[in-house]
């Protein structure tokens, strides 16, 4: 197994840090230099140390966003240079960090609707935290 490690330096999410008020939007943005860069992914974690839990995923201009994040989550761009990841009507739940990960393997067998993307162990990535606060 190969980890991808020489990525994270080519990989830029932004902003690194958002607060926004409940009931607002959030925007975020993820780009990269590296080539051949078949998957792009989005990921939250709520609190440190539970398990990443995938929103969507970009392949080239193809995007699958997972059931639970269809009402308000939105994803945008080409996993070969830029994503981004919108979120409509922010709720406390929405809390969290959210990560941006890529992967150059083209195993289209590994992905299906009712399974998650690869395992980060194969991904690099970059985070953003967001903290939607009551007015």
């Amino acid at each position: 197994m190969e980890i991808f490690t020489s990525f994270v330096s080519s990989v830029l999410q932004t902003p690194a840090a958002l607060q926004r008020t409940v009931g607002g939007n959030a925007n975020f943005s993820c780009s990269h230099k590296v080539s051949e860069v078949f998957y792009l992914y989005w990921y939250r974690q709520r609190q440190h140390g539970e398990p990443l839990i995938c929103i969507g995923y970009l392949y080239s201009t193809n995007i699958n966003i997972e059931s639970s994040f269809q009402h308000r989550f939105t994803l945008r761009g080409d996993s070969t240079k830029h994503s981004y990841l919108e979120i409509h009507d922010l709720s406390r739940e929405d809390r969290g960090e959210y990560f941006c990960a890529i992967r150059q393997h083209n195993d289209i067998n590994s992905l299906s609707a009712d399974t998650k993307p690869p395992t980060l162990k194969l991904c690099t990535f970059s985070f953003n935290k967001l903290n939607p606060v009551t007015q």
